[in-house]
């Protein structure tokens, strides 16, 4: 059978296509809006995506310095597909003005990203170094709160002893404000709860981390970008 050329042009289009990769849209990235309040200028995230929101990277580009990357830190309680979250950008180094802060890069509860891929690249090494400590903790807390539920250790002992890691974890130049954070929470609980009870949040804390990394507030991470 004889095709036209017009014809063996449509069919050679057809068959490219059917060779070409199909790449699906990639998540939306979140949306940013700064307002001012009496306690300081705050930040509202907009999670537009169908999957819960874990991260996002915030940039400025007014620092004398130069370029400022901050991450906001959410995968312990993520910001759910449509919601907002507000998150309070007052304690930002001095010289930054939250009205030059836009929003770089996101990262999603199934492991997919949007935004700039430079500025994202750049930014992950420290955001990995964080979650890294802080699964770390998580660990050392589950082992510890097992090894005095065994050991029936008053839990005013443990508390205590765990006091004493907090405020050790909070000195130097290499301080994780979110790891102290997550002792912190942990002696709370075993303020009201059992020791069975706080293995469980435990447990689930070193599961959520393991998945994506993260911690509680205070969750700024800065990073200089020349």
């Amino acid at each position: 059978m004889l095709l036209s050329k017009a014809m063996r042009l449509v069919a050679a289009a057809i068959w490219l296509m059917g060779t070409l990769p199909i790449h699906a849209a990639g998540p939306p990235l979140p949306t940013l809006r700064i307002e001012r309040t009496a306690a300081g200028p705050v930040a509202w995230i907009h999670n537009p995506g169908s999957q819960p929101l874990t991260a996002v990277l915030l940039a400025t580009d007014n620092h004398p310095g130069g370029d400022l990357l901050f991450w906001q830190d959410e995968i312990r309680v993520p910001i759910p597909p449509g919601a907002d979250r507000q998150l309070k950008v007052a304690d930002l180094p001095p010289g930054i003005s939250p009205d030059r802060i836009q929003l770089q890069g996101a990262l999603y509860a199934d492991g997919s990203s949007a935004g700039n891929p430079q500025m994202m690249g750049q930014a992950m090494g420290p955001l990995q170094r964080r979650r890294a400590l802080l699964l770390e903790t998580a660990r050392e807390l589950l082992r510890r709160v097992q090894k005095a539920q065994k050991a029936f250790t008053p839990k005013a002992d443990l508390i205590g002893d765990l006091k004493v890691w907090a405020d050790s974890l909070g000195q130097g130049p290499d301080a994780e404000p979110g790891a102290r954070a997550l002792v912190a929470s942990t002696i709370d609980q075993l303020d009201g709860k059992s020791y069975s009870d706080v293995l469980v949040d435990l447990l689930k804390t070193e599961s959520d981390i393991a998945a994506g990394g993260g911690s509680n507030p205070p969750r700024n991470q800065l990073v200089s970008h020349q």
